[in-house]
């Protein structure tokens, strides 16, 4: 069985990424269908602002899953917005905060949200936290496999090292809590307000599912039985390079990569430049394998773009 179905079959979460441009959301589509027509209930989630998923198939497609094939089994649908995601998460926080501070001071967590909303790493941190929401929320096994398809590789490295980045600044914040918390217990016995008491422990409260969240997220990323990774890349020297650099930072993190998938792949026999092209291709191919261990993939040039069910179905045999 080709490499790339074989984890679909045995894995419940794989990550396509790669360099923008090489066809990840067509490979991840390719797979996720192929696994739905063997009989599996799949998601897959387009993280990448370009929407290219609704695109690929032809359908509208957003934050709410739309079945987008079903058969012997069913392919649903989802693309998440980023933009979209950091504006929903910030208007929680500023209902959160205000229920934490003095009426007076509500105009102040307004203004603060207002420049946090543009700040770097607003939107990778609101999406990483809505994409394991989605890994976690479905650890009951409501889908069979659900299939990332993400936004290319340098926005990706950051986000698989969020997870533990929120979690040290979480635990940082709750060991402030619990700081703050016996200082409310000291209040109490001078006969300050009960309600402060309170209002210490809702904030806990809120922490701890976060960092909970949290931990869950990066047990299932670091579970090489249940989560993996396909790097998409064309055989060229920039995304190689971009790819071995890539599937080193993971494997740190202890996340596997279970393939790499060479896209559009010049096939043979079509005269002397494309042969040249070939065999420069070739060589990038096995300077990847000298670079690491993952089965590689390839996957011949198509004659025309493969949007559409027949073209994702013909894909899904070279997978």
């Amino acid at each position: 069985m080709p490499a790339i179905r074989d984890l679909a079959d045995h894995h419940r979460i794989l990550f396509f990424s790669g360099k923008g441009g090489v066809g990840k959301t067509t490979l991840a589509s390719a797979t996720a269908l192929a696994r739905a027509q063997a009989g599996g209930r799949v998601l897959v989630v387009s993280t990448d602002p370009a929407h290219n998923l609704g695109h690929l198939w032809d359908r509208s497609v957003g934050a709410v899953p739309v079945t987008l094939w079903e058969g012997a089994g069913r392919l649903d649908g989802v693309e998440l917005d980023p933009a979209a995601i950091a504006a929903e998460h910030l208007a929680v926080v500023g209902e959160t905060m205000k229920k934490f501070v003095a009426d007076g001071m509500q105009g102040q967590v307004d203004t603060y949200l207002a420049v946090v909303r543009d700040s770097p790493g607003t939107h990778e941190s609101a999406l990483m936290e809505r994409i394991a929401q989605i890994v976690v929320d479905d650890a009951a096994g409501r889908y069979d496999l659900i299939v990332f398809d993400t936004a290319p590789t340098g926005h990706t490295a950051r986000l698989m090292h969020l997870p533990d980045m929120m979690a040290l600044y979480t635990d940082a914040l709750i060991s402030r809590r619990k700081k703050s918390e016996s200082f409310s217990d000291a209040a109490e016995a001078l006969g300050y307000r009960k309600k402060d008491k309170e209002r210490e422990a809702d904030i806990r409260a809120v922490l701890d599912r976060r960092r909970t969240l949290f931990t869950r997220f990066r047990e299932h990323l670091s579970d090489t039985a249940a989560t993996s990774f396909v790097l998409a890349l064309t055989a060229e020297r920039m995304p190689v390079l971009e790819t071995i650099e890539f599937a080193r930072s993971l494997s740190e993190l202890g996340i596997s990569v279970g393939a790499l998938a060479v896209n559009r792949r010049t096939p043979p026999g079509l005269g002397e430049v494309f042969e040249q092209r070939r065999a420069s291709e070739a060589d990038y191919i096995r300077q990847l394998a000298s670079a690491l261990s993952a089965p590689i993939v390839e996957i011949e040039m198509l004659g025309g773009e493969p949007t559409g069910l027949a073209a994702l179905e013909g894909l899904g045999r070279y997978l």
